[in-house]
């Protein structure tokens, strides 16, 4: 979990072929703090973080000095994959590894130059263009990765991800790998020995927005369509709706955040935050007004339909 009040320590890992690129990052990171009041983003950079130690390989000394400490990595390739170690085909790639091993994969950026090489076929590794390529398969599916041409559009590519993985850090969206096995019980909401079968499992209400404020509408509507209490609806069905709803909006925004408009994102776990107090609060509809329940599930479906249409330009669907 981070601190609101502390620094947010960005490790930068790259070969030395792009240094354009590497020199525009500290200027990059000083205006996205200036605009981003109350929160400060640091780029760790092993020319100016590193501190010489005795005893190991050099390349485990950098891990242990700027990986343990960091909490999001930014990674660069071109046409060099730097020197190997006793473990990795580059120090590069077994720093990336070695950070998705210890803080997730999902605290990683990996960007991809693909201007020409100007450079004569003889000074071209093609070893080397073949290990990127076949990284790049190895990281495409795990991590945020995007490729670019020109230093420009890597500080925009850059600059609108650091908005979103920063927004997920703080909102504790992206837990380490120990902190999940430690809190894995938690997900399970669920009861999967429940009497009624349509408790046993969490409702998928599908992959994208639309799919699911398509899908708990249409669960609203037949809620609506039910007079009084009914076999089809009742408290603890209607729990498991919310429930379900919100852990589809949530895994969506854990996996799929790059699709999400970051100016929606706040909105949208509010929408989460709401649909779980509303199911917390199922058991306090014994004693109040039992229509109530289902109008405030309809406000909210109301709500998320609303925020839907917002994005039709194409960030949310």
């Amino acid at each position: 979990m981070v601190d609101r009040a502390q620094t947010i320590e960005v490790v930068i890992a790259s070969p030395s072929d792009l240094e354009a690129e590497r020199r525009a990052i500290p200027n990059l990171f000083v205006q996205w703090n200036r605009a981003n009041r109350g929160i400060h983003l640091t780029p760790v950079m092993w020319e100016t973080s590193s501190v010489p130690t005795y005893g190991d390989h050099p390349q485990h000394i950098l891990d242990d000095q700027m990986i343990e400490r960091a909490d999001l990595l930014v990674a660069l390739f071109w046409s060099k994959i730097g020197s190997p170690t006793p473990s990795a085909s580059s120090g590069t790639i077994e720093e990336i590894r070695e950070f998705i091993r210890r803080k997730g994969p999902k605290r990683v950026m990996v960007y991809f130059c693909m201007r020409h090489v100007a450079q004569s076929p003889d000074e071209i590794d093609p070893t080397a263009i073949a290990l990127i390529k076949e990284f790049k398969k190895e990281v495409q599916s795990k991590c945020l990765y995007r490729e670019f041409r020109e230093t420009a559009e890597f500080e925009k590519y850059l600059y609108q991800h650091l908005d979103i993985k920063t927004d997920e850090l703080l909102r504790d969206l992206l837990p380490t790998p120990e902190e999940q096995e430690a809190g894995k019980t938690d997900d399970v909401w669920w009861n999967k020995d429940a009497a009624e079968e349509r408790l046993r499992r969490p409702i998928d209400f599908g992959s994208s927005v639309g799919e699911i404020v398509t899908r708990f509408a249409a669960r609203m509507d037949e809620f609506d369509q039910e007079d009084g209490a009914t076999n089809n609806k009742f408290l603890k069905l209607g729990e498991h709706v919310y429930r379900s709803a919100a852990s589809s909006i949530e895994h969506l925004l854990r996996t799929q955040p790059y699709e999400i408009d970051v100016r929606l994102r706040p909105q949208l776990a509010d929408i989460v935050l709401q649909l779980r107090q509303l199911a917390d609060d199922s058991s306090l509809y014994l004693k109040r007004p039992f229509p109530e329940f289902w109008k405030r599930g309809r406000v909210i479906s109301n709500s998320l339909n609303s925020l839907a249409q917002t994005g039709q330009t194409g960030h949310l669907t």
